[in-house]
């Protein structure tokens, strides 16, 4: 019960985010972050975890190398929420405590208190 619980303040927290990459930008809009976070959420509502986790963590390199702190932050978060979903606790609790670093180093309270309560789940 106790995972389910978790699970679903995961989803709602990463549903806090503006964009979550479910919905289809303009063109102007689509980068090589966001198309991994789209990738990611499509392999997560079916369910295929590690396939999920894959495009989060190349999305947030992307996301780095591309300066998008928010992307990273929500492949951090996401990866984190697979990995959880996967019973995969050490590694969800890795990514979301470089979600918190990240939203901290950016000054992104929004991002920094999802993290938090990730953490704490």
């Amino acid at each position: 019960m106790r995972i389910q619980s978790v699970c679903a303040l995961v989803a709602s927290l990463i549903a806090l985010t503006h964009d979550t990459g479910t919905h289809e930008p303009g063109p102007a809009r689509e980068t090589g972050a966001t198309a991994q976070i789209r990738k990611g959420n499509r392999h997560l509502a079916a369910r295929r975890y590690a396939e999920a986790i894959e495009a989060y963590r190349r999305g947030a390199l992307i996301a780095g190398q591309e300066g998008d702190t928010g992307a990273a932050i929500k492949c951090d978060n996401n990866t984190g929420a697979a990995s959880l979903m996967m019973m995969r606790y050490a590694s969800a609790a890795a990514a979301f405590q470089s979600a918190l670093e990240r939203a901290r180093l950016s000054g992104d309270r929004t991002s920094e208190t999802a993290a938090q309560l990730n953490l704490v789940s």
